[in-house]
Order: structure tokens, then C-alpha cells, then sequence
């Protein structure tokens, strides 16, 4: 299998460093454990490109993450995502398929599958239908590689196996940041941070 994703970076805030380094093969499904506070987040955000590291590198397809690779290569489950409240959930859609490609038929078989409003506005939605929402279109961007942070947040335990079958059979790479033990059966391996540092590497 071919790296598609190679890290080695340094990171300092004011209370925190990350420093890790690490590698990901293609179509491998990768989870990230460690208590709150211990870099998950701040890594998939590097890797996204949306911070810069203070020293290091990170490699994406042996490129630096850019917005170029954003837009067709790699897309992460935008937990930051804004929605226009005061339109519809479909004209939600119609606005952000603009902006990116999307399989528009996969999204909404995601949304039908997911019972998902459209013609509701954001504002009438649940948390978990929000991230329903959310999870239809990073399972639908065909990214080579997908990011997600928590992805079953806020979901029941029905929507959550969902997913968890969801990221087992997607045909790309994933990277997923999670505290939620039942996705640990969709990943072939698990890397736990702890302060800001690898603590151990499994493989399944």
C-alpha cells in the first residue's frame, strides 16, 4: 500500500506542544484515542492544512495541504461548517454542492437515509440531525481522504452503527478523531495521544 499521508510535526500553545510523527497508507482507516485536551482535534486540523505547524512538515499526497487539495482530494467533516439558518436545509445544500464537487445523488441518498428535513431550517434541527446533515456530505465529497472529528456526536445508537458500517466501507482513506468505543471496529489502527504525544500504536 502506498503513504498517502505522512506526519512529523511540532505545534506549541500557550498550555499545550504536540509533537508526533506518524504515517498513513491508503485506504487505511485510522483512529485517534486519548483524553480531552490531548492534540486530536489540533492533529486533523494540521493535517486539514488550517494550522501550520512551528516546525515540521506535514505531506498529503506528498504535497503540502492546500486549498487546492480541499477542494477535490481531501475533506474533513466541518464540525465549524456555518449554516444559513434563516433558509432551508435545501437551500443549504443547493449553496455548499456549489462551492465543491459532490456525488449530489449519493448525498441524498444519505439524507433519505438519514430521515433528514429538507425542507426545515437549520435552526428547527436536532444537534444529531445537524451532524446527519454533515456526515451526508463528507460521505459524499469522494475525498481520497476523509477527516472527521467526533463523528458520532449527538447521534443514537442506531445512527451510530450506521456510521461506524459507513466508515468500514467507505473506498477511501479516514482519519477520525473518537471517544466512542463501538467505531474502534471500523479502524485497522488506533493511535492514542496523550499530552500532546504518541503513546502507543496499534495494528490490527
Amino acid at each position: 500500500m502506498s503513504e498517502i499521508v505522512k506526519v512529523d510535526v511540532f505545534k506549541k500553545f500557550k498550555n499545550f506542544e504536540l509533537k508526533v510523527n506518524f504515517s498513513v497508507n491508503e485506504g487505511e482507516k485510522v483512529l485517534i484515542q486519548g483524553p480531552n485536551g490531548s492534540g486530536k482535534t489540533t492533529l486533523l486540523y494540521l493535517i486539514y492544512g488550517v494550522l501550520n505547524p512551528d516546525s515540521g512538515y506535514v505531506r498529503v499526497f506528498n504535497k503540502n495541504p492546500t486549498v487546492e487539495l480541499r477542494k477535490s482530494e481531501m475533506y474533513m467533516l466541518e464540525e465549524y461548517l456555518i449554516f444559513l439558518e434563516n433558509i432551508s436545509l435545501q437551500e443549504n445544500l443547493d449553496f455548499i454542492t456549489s462551492l465543491r464537487y459532490f456525488n449530489i445523488n449519493k448525498t441524498h441518498e444519505l439524507i433519505n437515509k438519514f430521515d433528514l428535513p429538507l425542507y426545515k431550517k437549520p435552526y428547527q434541527l436536532s444537534s444529531g440531525q445537524r451532524r446527519l446533515f454533515k456526515l451526508a456530505l463528507a460521505f459524499s465529497s469522494e475525498a481520497k481522504l476523509l477527516l472527521l472529528d467526533e463523528p458520532t456526536s449527538n447521534l443514537d445508537i442506531e445512527n451510530s452503527k450506521v456510521v461506524k458500517d459507513m466508515i468500514r466501507e467507505y473506498s477511501g482513506t479516514i482519519i477520525f478523531a473518537s471517544h466512542d468505543i463501538l467505531l474502534k471496529e471500523s479502524c485497522n489502527k488506533t493511535i492514542y495521544l496523550r499530552t500532546g504525544k504518541i503513546e502507543r500504536i496499534e495494528i490490527k
